[in-house]
């Protein structure tokens, strides 16, 4: 609460400079262990007269840290060593219901294996794991993936475990087993062979999201589609699908899922933030357009209200009516969340808090992380 430092936590895995912007650096915090992914290993790149035939590509793995003791209390590299976990890479934070956390993760070994699983928050066993489906990132010439397959959080709720795999299909577990319950596709952005010597990347427009469970509806933006979507949640069956883009505007251009209240979903994105109906996919009120202003983050729902970062302010938006509420301008920009009646925000290179009474005077611009 007064900014005061601890000693410094010692650090795990192998340093290493990521430039992945579709990885979110975040951690869980469940009874006491803050959960966070590190780097384990890294496959190295490899080219031959300078084209390449593998590309770098970074191993997660997590950890729990006890923070009474303030020390490290379990590690997955250790505990997963020997066993068919072993190559998995977990690059987000889990999601934490009861004592488990939740988790996606993949494997390569040749095609791409999507996996979700369920440990104990405490000690880091697993409670189960189970496949999902393979599939295929772009290759090198040489048929090596071309970039660290993207892998998304899960969601709980409702007894089930939601995995969006970011390879074509959404996928719902039973929270207690693991046991698959469904299975569903969704409009995938099609996957190119190299285009000569260099492999043809993907555009990938939306940022990295965990699904959002709302009133029965699962509402998902995968990374691997140019669509958002709305599933029964508790059978499977696309209710809706909308795309992601707007005609050729820029501004125009979904990038996040802000949350989802009283029935709706609120996603955000260029200029753009958009409410939509869960159950069926309409706009609730006309689409707001933030005037001269980018968004620079993820925002929030609480209250009632909608709180959205944009280049230089924090801007407020009622969840019902879509009426502007206020504008605030605060000294950086970058994703939110709240702490008691503090607003934080995290940018790509710095922390901040903003007490909610508190208005400053903006001087720097944000940038999401």
């Amino acid at each position: 609460t007064d900014g005061t430092e601890r000693p410094r936590i010692a650090a795990l895995g192998k340093p290493y400079r990521d430039d992945n912007d579709k990885i979110q650096y975040g951690a869980a915090v469940d009874r006491g262990i803050v959960i966070a992914p590190y780097v384990d290993e890294i496959l190295q790149e490899q080219a031959f007269r300078s084209i390449p035939i593998k590309v770098t590509i970074p191993i997660r793995k997590l950890a729990g840290f006890d923070v009474d003791r303030w020390r490290w209390k379990w590690q997955h590299s250790l505990q997963l060593a020997g066993t068919k976990f072993a190559r998995a890479s977990f690059p987000v934070a889990p999601v934490c219901e009861d004592g488990s956390s939740f988790v996606s993760a993949f494997a390569i070994e040749g095609f791409v294996h999507c996996y979700a699983a369920s440990f104990d928050s405490q000690t880091g066993v697993f409670n189960w794991q189970t496949w999902i489906m393979s599939g295929q990132v772009e290759q090198t010439m040489f048929g090596e993936h071309a970039r660290e397959p993207p892998c998304a959080p899960v969601c709980a709720g409702d007894g089930l475990v939601f995995d969006t795999t970011q390879m074509g299909c959404v996928a719902a577990m039973d929270v207690d087993t693991g046991r698959l319950r469904w299975v569903s596709e969704y409009d995938q952005l099609e996957v190119h062979p190299a285009k000569g010597y260099y492999p043809d990347l993907r555009n990938i427009g939306w940022a990295n999201n965990a699904p959002v469970l709302e009133g029965g509806v699962l509402i998902t933006a995968p990374m691997d589609s140019d669509h958002y979507y709305g599933f029964e949640a508790a059978t499977g069956k696309q209710l809706w699908r909308r795309p992601r883009a707007s005609g050729f505007d820029q501004g125009a251009e979904l990038k996040y899922i802000v949350g989802a209240s009283d029935g709706r979903v609120v996603l955000a994105g260029g200029r753009r933030v958009v409410c939509l109906d869960v159950k069926t996919g309409r706009e609730c009120w006309p689409v707001v357009t933030l005037e001269r202003r980018l968004l620079s983050g993820r925002g929030l729902i609480a209250g009632g209200k909608i709180i959205i970062p944009a280049s230089d302010s924090v801007e407020v938006l009622d969840l019902g009516k879509g009426t502007r509420e206020g504008s605030r301008p605060v000294s950086l920009t970058g994703n939110l969340a709240l702490a008691g009646d503090s607003l934080i925000v995290a940018s790509d290179n710095q922390l901040g808090s903003f007490a909610n009474e508190r208005v400053e005077k903006s001087t720097s611009k944000g940038k999401d992380f």
